[in-house]
């Protein structure tokens, strides 16, 4: 385990030397930001001794030489605020940067009662002629993160949800994964994360989205995302919608 660990520490270091060196080389290369991206200011950790191992080999209290840890992480925030002044990023890019160094929205809480959440949902869907929509995910879930903001971030994506669906951001993660409740949902987590589940407003499931088919690239495609509200709506499942008119 110590040969794994000094072997990913001198991998570490490798790539941030030649990330450097190809950001100093090519300096209006517009390919110098998708290596700014992939920039982590934790790695390497700069250990000078790796000291005792633990039981299973792993060195348990590291040296780390401070001063370069901090100068690496200081060189990592100067090279991503380069990018975001940058006339040359893509918007992707620019998507990708704000994701890195933007606060992240709490929206899923292991602490939470995931029961009572739903429950408390069907009963305000009952009250207000709505669905359900239960997105399952963690803090952890860069999908999920990604799902949430675009959602947040457009008015007419925003309308469309709060229109028809109450929302429930229902904790996975190691602290909770609520497996009571996933269980009684028919294991949606087999989709991966986010997933979503449409119920109606009696707390019958109507729908589980494996939300793999809403992404396009690096993001979620507003025009799938649309769709997926408009075909699980009230008024999309709903037998008067489609009757006959005389």
């Amino acid at each position: 385990m110590l040969e794994r660990s000094v072997f990913s520490e001198q991998m570490a270091q490798q790539r941030r030397e030649a990330a450097l060196a190809f950001i100093e080389k090519h300096p209006t290369d517009p390919r110098r930001w998708d290596i700014v991206l992939r920039l982590n200011p934790a790695t390497p950790r700069f250990v000078k001794e790796w000291g005792p191992l633990d039981e299973k080999g792993v060195p348990s209290k590291p040296v780390i030489d401070e001063a370069a840890a901090t100068a690496w992480k200081n060189r990592v925030t100067e090279l991503q605020a380069a990018m975001a002044k940058a006339t040359d990023l893509s918007e992707n890019n620019r998507k990708l940067l704000a994701e890195k160094t933007d606060p992240k929205p709490v929206i899923y809480h292991p602490e939470a009662d995931a029961t009572k959440q739903i429950a408390d949902a069907v009963a305000e869907a009952k009250k207000s002629g709505k669905h359900v929509m239960i997105q399952i995910g963690g803090q952890w879930c860069i999908w999920c993160m990604r799902l949430h903001k675009m959602i947040a971030a457009d008015a007419e994506l925003t309308k469309a949800q709060n229109d028809n669906y109450v929302l429930v951001h229902l904790n996975y993660s190691p602290e909770n994964k609520n497996e009571p409740t996933l269980a009684a949902l028919d294991h949606p987590e087999r989709f991966g994360f986010p997933v979503l589940v449409i119920l109606d407003a009696n707390g019958k499931r109507l729908h589980t989205q494996d939300s793999g088919y809403l992404e396009e690239g690096d993001f979620h495609s507003k025009a799938k995302v649309m769709k997926f509200f408009s075909q699980w709506s009230p008024k999309a499942v709903d037998p008067a919608t489609y009757a006959k008119k005389s």
